[in-house]
């Protein structure tokens, strides 16, 4: 196949600010970058950069990280965390995109929080469970009437009940199930937990072992 045209820039600033002035001038539609690299005598961290560009971009951005075995090759298995938004859902757009292109497995993930809690009355305790249950039932109905919606094929669809926070769930996932690519979203919230996106992308950026796709919901 031929090579991609390319075009090198060089700038001298702020990294974060250079990276984003150049996707808004330029109409940029995705921005790929390391999570951990660092360059030169100035030896800025990409970390902080990259959540940076993450929170401000006008495009995707596709951050990759060290820790990941390879970066090179297609992703076999991309997961895509939702939390009953529509804000949330955009992330499918572009998983939706490159499932078509190059063919990996689809994994869509809803996490809920956990209901449990240190409780010494045992009516208290079944009422709860109760709510967790049709959390359970709610979440898994939702992702099912999602594919339905959108005729999405082979798709894998799984509930998680978070046993700390939110992240942590999709950081166990993605490792438990080797997933290559976590799509999601930066501003949906759910329900009256209303967990916040963009601090769950965060944490998810920062720890989880895989290449990490954020779509802005500008």
């Amino acid at each position: 196949t031929d090579p991609l045209p390319t075009e090198t820039i060089c700038e001298v600033g702020s990294p974060a600010e250079s990276i984003l002035r150049y996707a808004n001038d330029e109409d940029v539609d995705l921005i790929v970058i390391s999570s951990h690299g660092r360059s030169g005598l100035n030896r800025w961290v990409y970390g902080s950069v990259a959540e940076r560009i993450m929170s401000q971009a006008p495009c995707p951005t596709l951050i990759l990280n060290a820790r990941q075995p390879s970066i090179l090759e297609a992703p076999k298995k991309i997961l895509v965390p939702l939390d009953g938004s529509k804000l949330a859902e955009k992330a499918l757009t572009p998983a939706l995109d490159l499932a078509a292109a190059l063919g990996p497995e689809l994994h869509m993930l809803r996490v809920t929080t956990s209901g449990h809690m240190r409780i010494e009355i045992d009516s208290k305790k079944e009422v709860i469970d109760g709510i967790e249950n049709e959390e359970l039932v709610e979440a898994q109905s939702y992702l099912q009437q999602l594919v339905e919606k959108l005729s999405i094929e082979n798709a894998q669809l799984s509930v998680e009940v978070a046993g700390a926070t939110v992240a942590e769930a999709i950081i166990e996932y993605a490792a438990e199930n080797d997933i290559d690519l976590i799509i999601m979203s930066s501003h949906g919230r759910t329900g009256l937990q209303r967990w916040v996106y963009g601090s769950v992308a965060e944490k998810v950026l920062r720890s989880a072992c895989c290449a990490t796709m954020i779509v802005r919901n500008n």
